[in-house]
């Protein structure tokens, strides 16, 4: 119940408009329609908007998925196994290699086996569903069940729209290393936040597309005018943890080892947060695909200290972020546009092993929020004297910031606010359906 409430500080009408769309099950009936694969902010947003210029919206989904083998397996299989041996051999303890190789090779039998059903089976529901007017809006990162489905997408001339997710590759320095899963990868247009996304994109050596600027979806900026109603009852510091272990999955997720992780969120409970004089609720990073069986050892740690609190709730950032005076966050990531377009206080560390900042960008967020660099000399001891001081007083040093604070989000995150959804809707219609 008590998520359901945070929830409802960031709702609006295109939200409840989606939601209703999603639960309409009937076939359709209309000329135009819209098939949806995922659902972040934007395409909600989009959506919303599409429903009112006539087109009917539905989730796509294989109910009867057939299981048909790709054929190419044992060809692939024979081009690459020299290098892949290379590789393992010079990465992976002796006696692992043939164990690594066989796992590797079961995964990629796995993926083109899943292209290939879900092509198929994707061919065989858009013959028979016959529908006139299509187009397939999408926000999914890309895998082999999804490259499937939007081959066979691409096969009946659907236009195919992806949709920006989060502020990450405008701001990070290794999100360029899961460039290759980018939705805008495998599109006809991809409709980004920024232009900042835009000059990214085209520097990457993966598949082009074209790209339209939308601006940042309307619930991000909903997160300031929801701070603004509770100014009188906040809490005082909110830590959000980025701390996210790997476990047994292969993404990227920074230079270090579960265990390096893990020593690192202790000593900055210990060296730093435990030593503010004030309480501070300790967020975990929200895990939806659990890495290990066990409790994370870190949250037990945090409750040995008075003025930590862990705020164990099974939700987002965003709906708590309005009921602080003053955020601590770490990692270059989406997370961190939320806490800067709230106009709350924000405290950003920046670390080389874990979401780091891009160099270019470290000057002008120094003016624009409160920065630390991990790399600095005394980092830790200089945090502890800031966050000593009254909050009142760093909310006053905070605001003088905003000048330089306004021209980065226009110029990394959106230099419009608001109208995203709508704005997305009108190009769509112009260049697809005019």
């Amino acid at each position: 119940f008590t998520n359901i409430l945070y929830r409802l500080k960031l709702i609006d009408i295109e939200t409840i408009i989606f939601k209703l769309i999603k639960k309409n099950k009937k076939k359709s009936t209309s000329k135009k329609n819209i098939f949806i694969l995922g659902g972040n902010e934007l395409l909600k947003e989009t959506v919303s908007h599409m429903a009112f210029s006539g087109f009917h919206a539905t989730s796509f989904h294989l109910e009867n998925k057939k299981k048909i083998v790709n054929n190419n397996f044992k060809l692939i299989k024979q081009v690459i196994k020299q290098d892949l041996k290379k590789l393992t051999s010079r990465w992976v303890e002796k006696e692992l290699v043939k164990a690594c190789e066989e796992i590797f090779y079961k995964n990629l039998n796995d993926g083109l086996n899943a292209y290939t059903s879900s092509k198929e089976s994707t061919i065989e529901y858009l013959s028979e569903a016959k529908l006139k007017t299509t187009i397939l809006f999408s926000s999914i990162y890309l895998n082999s069940n999804l490259l499937g489905i939007l081959e066979a997408f691409k096969q009946f001339k659907v236009p195919i729209i992806s949709f920006q997710h989060g502020v990450t590759p405008e701001i990070s320095s290794v999100s360029i290393n899961i460039a290759s899963a980018f939705p805008a990868n495998y599109c006809d247009l991809f409709v980004y936040f920024n232009s900042a996304g835009v000059r990214i994109a085209n520097k990457q050596a993966f598949l082009k597309n074209k790209s339209f600027i939308s601006g940042l979806p309307k619930k991000y900026f909903n997160t300031k005018k929801s701070s603004l109603l509770s100014i009188y009852n906040k809490k005082e510091i909110l830590y959000l943890s980025m701390n996210l272990y790997r476990g047994f999955f292969t993404g990227f997720n920074g230079y270090l080892n579960d265990y390096c992780k893990a020593k690192e969120e202790k000593s900055f409970i210990e060296d730093v947060l435990s030593k503010i004089p004030y309480n501070i609720d300790y967020k975990p990073y929200i895990v939806e695909n659990i890495r290990y069986l066990d409790k994370d050892p870190i949250l037990e740690y945090v409750k040995k200290y008075s003025n930590l609190y862990l705020l164990n709730k099974e939700i987002d950032a965003r709906f708590v972020i309005a009921d602080y005076r003053l955020i601590i966050t770490t990692h270059a990531s989406s997370t961190l546009s939320w806490v800067i377009l709230s106009d709350i206080p924000c405290v950003f560390i920046n670390s080389k092993n874990t979401g780091p900042l891009k160099e270019s960008l470290k000057k002008e967020i120094k003016e624009a929020i409160f920065f630390f660099d991990e790399s600095e000399l005394d980092y830790k001891k200089k945090l502890i004297k800031l966050l000593s001081q009254p909050i009142s007083l760093l909310d006053d040093i905070y605001k003088d910031k905003r000048e330089k604070r306004i021209d980065f989000i226009k110029k990394y995150f959106s230099k419009y606010e608001g109208k995203a959804g709508k704005r997305t809707k009108d190009f769509i219609l112009k260049k697809y359906f005019n």
